[in-house]
């Protein structure tokens, strides 16, 4: 299946609108804003993410449950999944640590502190 070309027009309050590829699961807007004299770039950084079905609706149940937004629900998950992911790799870094220590070869408080 070939996704139809880009769709492209200028909404009434000067942003560009452009529709991306449809395949009938997933469905992309992006919304470019061109910046004028008095506009200010926005403050923090902005990712587009594209979402199968369920999974936005899994995200927008817990929104509504915790009562805040989208935006603010998807960035939570994401701080709490990469928390996770480094937890994981520094626990197989002390693991590789632990692994090669040598007693023998380490200072005491004493050594290191006198």
């Amino acid at each position: 299946m070939t996704n139809p070309p880009d769709i492209r027009k200028l909404s009434k309050n000067g942003k560009l609108l452009i529709i991306k590829g449809c395949d009938g699961a997933s469905l992309v807007l992006h919304f470019l804003h061109y910046l004028e004299e008095n506009d200010m770039p926005a403050k923090n950084p902005r990712i587009n993410v594209v979402l199968d079905d369920p999974i936005y609706r899994r995200i927008r149940f817990l929104a509504e449950k915790d009562g805040v937004s989208l935006s603010t629900k998807v960035r939570d998950l994401l701080k709490e999944a990469l928390e996770i992911y480094e937890d994981i790799h520094l626990a197989a870094f002390a693991e590789d640590r632990e692994k090669s220590w040598d007693a023998s070869s380490t200072l005491s408080h004493d050594d290191v502190w006198s």
